[in-house]
């Protein structure tokens, strides 16, 4: 029997004190060494944990797949074309039955093509670092293929600072494809755009996250969701704020100016420095509480991080409020949270924590929200529904329609939005079905009736002016000239 695991490991480079907590692979005899170090690749290289995870996971179902299939003589890459195929399709035939006890129900093509995605990866590098035979090599593309090449990587490049530049192995690039290519996906727009339906706030925050047994975790809860609803953050952006971070405004003190840092290359509070003059966050905080970003972090504590346009060079996204007088309620209710966590003991910077007996103090994790927002939703008669938007991303939606609605410019919103090109924002801002049924209706009623006034002026003689062929191919009745009309005078 095969028995393959993914277990939580620290790992060493060298002989310093760094370690590095990645997923392993342990078969039944012993560890996958080169999954290892091509993990590790990964994390230098800054690989998200979702991209590490699919290489794992994909990994897994490979391997799986070559155990069943030991016994035949399949060259290698026949194998893996095979194999590449089940992805999409799975294991079981139409008749209910998989002799090779896989029982693989077959992936969504988006999906499938993640994972033959990072295999080809894994394959790239151990052909070029450890000379493995290549089981998904590049093949000369035909002229169809040729140019959908050019048009992807002009796509790409587009918002690049001089992209137009042509680079000299863009020839070689575009004439070259996998041999076994990914499937293509349907293009499609989620017909509702996912905003929070806008009744349903207030019950939200008053009968949802208000009526918790423990009024700390509802006021914890309610400021993520302002962030989130008012200034258009995402859940992990959210959970990543530090006690440091929130400011009253220069201008007006009653108003909350709110700073989301980069955990890595953020500067850190109160000009700090270590002893080698690194001022950066992730320094600070190996120094002053031993803990290591929480987008390095595996299990319940990670946090990602999307690229996004920062506000400043010092590392730092500013929450930007709409409307502006939220950041009033903000720090009205953020100054009374602080009291709390200050009673708290904490060892780490993040503003938002646990007051669960079993965990108190210790970071929020996405999950503990994503559970409590479920459960407010429960308590106001609903549950989570992403088509209704009734999910936490859905306020960040909420934030770009409400931005569009007030007529907002287009690069005011992507400023707002902290998105790196404007294109990135149109999921936000574009109209949902109803919206897109209203303006059509409204435009069909203009049309209409400009139409008609243009029907009502048009006399018999000027419509049957030209003949109906169709009808009158003789042109009897109508025409310029029509027969009948000439007998008749």
């Amino acid at each position: 029997m095969f028995v393959v695991s993914k277990v939580k490991a620290k790992v060493t480079k060298d002989n310093t004190g760094i370690l590095y907590e990645i997923p392993i692979l342990i078969t039944d005899t012993g560890e996958l060494s080169n999954l290892t170090d091509y993990i590790l690749k990964l994390k230098s290289d800054d690989s998200s944990i979702s991209k590490i995870n699919e290489t794992i996971r994909v990994v897994i179902l490979f391997l799986e797949y070559l155990f069943v299939h030991k016994d035949l003589s399949y060259n290698p890459q026949l194998i893996f074309s095979n194999f590449a195929e089940k992805l999409y399709t799975g294991t079981i035939g139409t008749d209910g039955m998989d002799p090779s006890h896989l029982y693989w129900t077959g992936h969504t093509i988006k999906t499938a093509n993640k994972y033959l995605l990072q295999i080809t990866d894994f394959f790239d590098w151990l052909n070029k670092e450890k000379k493995f035979e290549h089981l998904n090599p590049l093949v000369d593309a035909n002229k169809h293929e040729e140019r959908i090449n050019y048009a992807a990587y002009f796509k790409k490049h587009q918002y690049n600072f001089l992209g137009h530049i042509k680079r000299s192995n863009i020839n070689e690039t575009a004439k070259r494809v996998r041999k076994i290519k990914n499937k293509k996906v349907k293009s499609s727009r989620d017909g509702n755009t996912k905003s929070f339906p806008n009744p349903l706030f207030k019950p939200l925050l008053v009968e949802g996250f208000g009526k918790k047994k423990d009024s700390r975790a509802s006021l914890r809860d309610t400021l993520i969701v302002l962030l989130m609803h008012y200034g258009g953050l995402r859940v992990s952006e959210a959970l990543s704020l530090w006690v440091t971070d929130v400011y009253e405004h220069y201008e007006d003190t009653t108003h909350a100016i709110v700073k989301i840092y980069d955990e890595n290359e953020g500067i850190a509070p109160y000009d700090w420095k270590d002893r080698n003059g690194d001022g950066k966050r992730k320094a600070y905080l190996k120094q002053k509480y031993q803990r290591i970003p929480r987008i390095d972090q595996m299990g319940t504590q990670y946090l990602g991080r999307k690229v996004v346009l920062e506000d400043s060079k010092d590392g730092y996204i500013q929450v930007q409020w709409f409307p502006s007088s939220v950041g009033i309620i903000f720090m009205k209710y953020w100054k009374i949270y602080l009291k709390i966590r200050a009673s708290i003991d904490c060892d780490h910077p993040y503003a938002f924590i646990a007051f669960e007996k079993s965990s108190i103090g210790n970071p929020y994790t996405i999950r503990a929200f994503e559970s409590n927002y479920k459960n407010a939703l429960i308590q106001i008669g609903h549950k989570q529904n992403a088509a209704m938007g009734l999910t936490p991303h859905a306020h960040r939606h909420s934030y770009g329609r409400r931005l569009m609605d007030a007529k907002v410019d287009p690069t005011v919103i992507k400023k707002a939005m902290h998105h790196k090109n404007i294109e990135s924002q149109q999921v936000y801002t574009e109209p949902n079905l109803k919206e897109l049924s209203r303006l059509l209706d409204e435009a069909s009623v203009q049309l209409n009736s400009g139409v008609k006034q243009e029907l009502d002026d048009m006399s018999w003689e000027m419509l049957t002016q030209y003949g109906f062929n169709d009808i009158d191919p003789s042109g009897l009745f109508t025409g310029i000239e029509p027969s009948l009309k000439k007998k008749k005078r």
